[in-house]
């Protein structure tokens, strides 16, 4: 709580308390250290009066103990005690044994024997010094034991403790005043620079600046600050510049836009009139041509030369594969009006389903063909049943001269990466990967239609849903040993465990 006080202040407040509280502290601690030496040395005084205060009072009472006179040893230690603070005096004898004591009130405990000859003991009330007795020939007779109270030391460190704190105290405030008059040579910029810095936020008047005054690290800011102050008010010049640019060209890029939209309109009811003309003027001719060539057959057969016969059913077989072509680019040309029915689709279903349909023509020849376990995916049922079913029949098509013919359906990694690519592999005629490019445009084909039939639209038709879709197609090959086909589409959970990995090149 007090620290987001303290955070909250204005900065000359913080300053005031930051310089009186380090005066306060400063002036404290020096106090404070002083009382702890001026304690050390009154002890050390006190132990040494009280010593040599033994020595006299040891010295006189030395003969009382030879002669073993307790009541003139009491009376030695009666007179030595009239010092000021001495409330008690033994002597022991030299076994330890108590001869003769001294107690200022019948209240004071007596004295314990010595541990040992010259020590002295500190409680929080007295100290008591041990000194030992002897005779002119310095033979030990006894030990004198003498206690005297604390108070002197008290009484001195009560006038230096009230001295400290009135000084601390004087300090304070002095060091308040005089922080109150110095803040201002520190905040007084800083508050300068923060007005400034707000009124240019709030005008956006980047033309003011801070007057400098001095050489100091605050004249540095404030000069910084100006300086910053001219980037930034030529910068905005100079985006008022790009931004009218920018309207300009964004009006531009509309109008285009709207151009290309008209033309765009334009191209697609050409298109539809295209279309139109496509399925109704030229299949009406094709029928007639279809229709007389058929009649012709079935009324002249008899009268008409073999090769007659052979060219009019050339005529219509190729009647069929315009038919085929005129329906593959009508299919074409619909993909990018076809609005996308997407849901969640069973793959392995449909690639079973597509399997089972298109065998059904092949079935005297010996074709082997297998599903692997194929992850569902996100997309339109029908359309990426067309892929299917082009991607299939291509492969019953190219692999019709193997025995057996070999063709799978199945799911592999892309480049470790996670993302699944489907697969449907053949071992038929393969292609030249250097032609791999062509096999996606429309009426491209890289094998002669005399050996291999086909209107070349069925890749294009593929490669343009599995786009839509938001996926890609590309093809791997070998002349002579086959063809894969992979293709990407959206999967409806993306959590769903990998199948096996196969490394594979994004072609």
């Amino acid at each position: 709580m007090m620290r987001r006080r303290f955070q909250s202040l204005p900065i000359a407040s913080k300053l005031r308390v930051v310089i009186t509280a380090a005066c306060v502290i400063v002036i404290f601690l020096t106090g404070l250290a002083l009382m702890v030496a001026e304690t050390l040395i009154l002890r050390n005084r006190m132990v040494a009066a009280l010593d040599a205060r033994a020595n006299v009072v040891s010295a006189n009472a030395a003969a009382a103990v030879m002669f073993h006179s307790p009541h003139d040893a009491e009376e030695i230690l009666r007179a030595g005690g009239t010092d000021e603070g001495v409330v008690a005096a033994t002597i022991f004898d030299e076994h330890g044994a108590e001869f003769a004591r001294y107690l200022a009130t019948p209240a004071e405990p007596p004295i314990a024997p010595p541990g040992s000859p010259h020590q002295h003991v500190f409680t929080v009330n007295d100290v008591t010094v041990w000194t030992p007795m002897q005779t002119a020939d310095h033979r030990a007779i006894g030990t004198l034991a003498v206690r005297r109270t604390l108070g002197t030391l008290y009484e001195r460190l009560a006038i230096f403790g009230g001295v400290t704190v009135a000084v601390t105290l004087a300090a304070g405030a002095l060091a308040w005043v005089l922080s109150h008059f110095l803040q201002r040579i520190f905040s007084a910029p800083v508050l300068t620079l923060a007005r400034a810095a707000e009124s240019v936020t709030g005008s956006r008047d980047f033309s003011a600046r801070v007057p400098v005054a001095g050489t100091d690290e605050l004249a540095q800011l404030a000069h910084a600050f100006n300086i910053m102050l001219g980037a930034v008010q030529a910068s905005h010049a100079e985006t008022k510049v790009l931004y009218a640019q920018l309207e300009a060209h964004a009006r531009q890029l509309e109008t285009r836009v709207q151009e290309r939209t008209a033309e765009l309109q334009a191209a697609y009811r050409e298109l539809e009139a295209f279309s139109y003309s496509v399925s109704h003027d030229l299949r009406s001719p094709l029928r007639s041509i279809n229709g007389f060539t058929e009649a012709l057959l079935e009324d002249g057969e008899n009268r008409l030369s073999t090769d007659s016969v052979q060219h009019a059913r050339r005529v219509i077989a190729a009647v069929g594969r315009m038919n085929r072509l005129i329906d593959g680019l009508l299919d074409f040309s619909r993909l990018s009006k076809r609005e996308l029915r997407a849901e969640t689709i069973d793959l392995h279903a449909l690639a079973r389903d597509v399997v089972a349909e298109l065998s059904a023509d092949t079935a005297r020849r010996n074709v082997e063909v297998s599903v692997a376990a194929l992850s569902p995916c996100f997309g339109d049922p029908t359309l990426i049943r067309q892929v299917l079913v082009n991607l299939v029949s291509n492969a019953f098509k190219y692999s019709r001269e193997r025995d057996p013919a070999l063709i799978s359906i199945s799911e592999e990694l892309i480049d470790g990466t996670g993302r699944r690519a489907y697969v449907v592999r053949d071992n038929g005629a393969g292609f030249d990967m250097q032609h791999a490019g062509r096999l996606f445009q429309v009426f491209e084909r890289l094998h002669d239609a005399r050996q291999f039939e086909g209107t070349g639209i069925g890749l294009a038709t593929s490669k343009r849903i599995v786009e839509r879709h938001g996926g890609r197609i590309w093809a791997e090959a070998t002349p002579g040993k086959g063809a894969a086909f992979f293709f990407t589409l959206a999967l409806p959970d993306t959590t769903a465990p990998a199948l096996p990995v196969a490394a594979l090149r994004a072609g």
